[in-house]
């Protein structure tokens, strides 16, 4: 374990361990070198084709060496944040989905499925309620008939007329 005796000492290990923020990161084309761009844009298309293309193994994507063919700059939202970024587009020069885009898809379609769920377990429910107040009225029918036959039979009155 290392002593910092001084303020000085304390201040000097500061300034190795503080990482260059953006702007003083080397840079030409007046964006910065290892900009997040330059890991999301590669990524998203090569996530886009691993996804139109799951079941194909003749593809390979290199950042930086490949031949676009209908790949284009769309705008739009992207992790939450308004911008441009590149996209493949199909021959009829519509957008593919980008990886995100399906995830919120499948997630609004599953929220739509839960919904439905939801209803159908309550229908389930009121309906298991109605035939239990439905069995709960056909006992109480049940005991008031032998009750009735039994009161009629103390007051010596013929209870088979009830049947009919």
């Amino acid at each position: 374990m290392v002593n910092l005796a001084t303020a000085s000492d304390r201040a000097a290990l500061d300034e190795l361990e503080r990482l260059p923020g953006s702007l003083e990161l080397p840079d030409s084309d007046d964006t910065p070198v290892d900009n997040e761009g330059q890991n999301d844009i590669p990524n998203g298309l090569r996530l886009a084709l691993a996804q139109l293309w799951h079941n194909r193994q003749d593809w390979f994507f290199g950042v930086d060496m490949g031949i676009y063919d209908r790949i284009g700059r769309v705008q739009g939202i992207l992790s939450g944040i308004p911008m441009e970024w590149l996209t493949w587009f199909d021959h009829l020069g519509q957008a593919y989905p980008l990886p995100e885009e399906v995830i919120e898809t499948l997630r609004v379609k599953v929220q739509r499925q839960q919904g439905r769920i939801a209803k159908l377990e309550q229908l389930a429910q009121e309906e298991r309620s109605r035939a239990e107040i439905a069995e709960f009225l056909a006992q109480q029918e049940r005991l008031a008939r032998l009750q009735l036959i039994d009161r009629l039979k103390q007051m010596g009155i013929d209870s088979s007329l009830l049947d009919n």
